[in-house]
Formats: C-alpha cells, structure tokens, sequence
C-alpha cells in the first residue's frame, strides 16, 4: 500500500491519507506510514455483542 501511496503522490495525485492497520499490527502500520490506525479495542477492549434472546443459552 505504501508503495502505490508513494507513486500516487509522484504522479501528483492530492492524497494525504493512508489508513492501515488496526489494534493487533498498529505498530507495524506506523512502521509502513500509515496516517490513519484504527485502535479502538487497545482502548476500550473487545467488543461485546449481545446475543438476541432466542439464540441465548438456556438453564
């Protein structure tokens, strides 16, 4: 992605976003450049769907 980022940018294309990575490899986007990371589960943790009431456990 960074790569093709790079060459857009060469061919003077107005891009200044790259979005990669998410909680598990932020460190690794950073590494590749990338301006946007989504970390929302190193902050709040993961997510917690709830189960409609027909599918949950039963006692």
């Amino acid at each position: 992605m960074r790569n093709i980022f790079d060459e857009l940018k060469k061919q003077g294309f107005d891009v200044d976003t790259l979005s990669m990575g998410m909680s598990e490899d932020m460190t690794i986007a950073i590494a590749e450049g990338a301006t946007i990371v989504r970390i929302g589960t190193a902050i709040f943790g993961p997510r917690r769907y709830a189960i409609p009431e027909e599918l949950a456990p039963r006692e």
